[in-house]
């Protein structure tokens, strides 16, 4: 019996090679790869284990106007050679909150080792006289320190906001809210205003920066759509006129502005 010989053409032993290459070059591929993303990974996790370790080497304060770098740092109560991630950055805002003269605290990471903490402190918003002496108030209310006030001088004087000598909480935030409403209106026109007068009956008065000039605003919650009548008063009648001339105004009448002037009694 003869044997029968198998014949396979060349073009066959062509491709079996180049299927043997290619299976040869996607494995070496996938063996680069895998090498790659295992140092990836480890390079990681050294990175991860070199931050965790990271030391804190700079703090950053910001937005501090009136209180000294020391005293927020020393509110901040930040233990000395601590790691940067063993910070509980929410606790630190926290206690920033908690001084009485700052309204706001962030604090975060800046980088290379460093620590920002940024406040906002009150600003005063009126002042008062007790005593004698100024006592400057934000707008919660809450009394500020002299140096306060020196940094912000063109507020203005609260009156009437007493009862039997001391100060009455409801009325100071009653008229601390009409000032917050000038305040919001117009920047320009609340630092136009010199003096807020809290009658007994709970009429307020201002008077302008100038020469005084008294002002008849009407109760709290009745001032604020009356405001506009007075910036257009202000800015387009009195400038020709002059404040030299004019005796007081009076912001209670619906759709005008009563005007006394020195000479005479008009109704503009």
């Amino acid at each position: 019996m003869m044997a029968r010989k198998k014949t396979i053409s060349s073009k066959r032993l062509r491709n079996r090679q180049i299927d043997r290459n290619d299976s040869k070059r996607f494995a070496s591929k996938i063996s680069l790869a895998m090498v790659v993303v295992g140092a990836t990974i480890g390079l990681v996790a050294v990175a991860n284990k070199w931050i965790a370790r990271e030391g804190l080497h700079t703090i950053v304060i910001k937005g501090n106007l009136v209180l000294d770098t020391s005293e927020v740092l020393a509110q901040s109560d930040i233990p000395d050679s601590v790691r940067l991630k063993a910070l509980d950055l929410e606790e630190i805002e926290k206690r920033l909150s908690a001084h009485p003269f700052i309204a706001k605290a962030v604090a975060w990471e800046g980088g290379n080792g460093s620590l920002v903490l940024e406040v906002e402190e009150r600003i005063p918003v009126v002042v008062a006289i007790v005593d004698g002496k100024p006592l400057y108030l934000d707008q919660q209310g809450v009394a500020l320190p002299f140096r306060f006030g020196v940094a912000s001088p063109d507020v203005p004087l609260l009156i009437g906001i007493f009862a039997d000598g001391e100060i009455d909480s409801l009325k100071a935030l009653e008229a601390i809210g009409v000032v917050e409403t000038l305040r919001g209106y117009s920047d320009l026109l609340y630092r136009r205003i010199a003096e807020v007068h809290r009658s007994d009956d709970g009429v307020y008065t201002f008077r302008l920066t100038d020469n005084g000039v008294p002002v008849i605003a009407g109760l709290a919650g009745e001032i604020g759509p009356r405001l506009p009548k007075l910036e257009a008063f202000l800015t387009e009648v009195l400038p020709y006129k002059g404040a030299h001339s004019l005796r007081s105004v009076d912001l209670r009448w619906r759709g005008q502005v009563v005007v006394r002037w020195k000479e005479e009694r008009k109704v503009t």
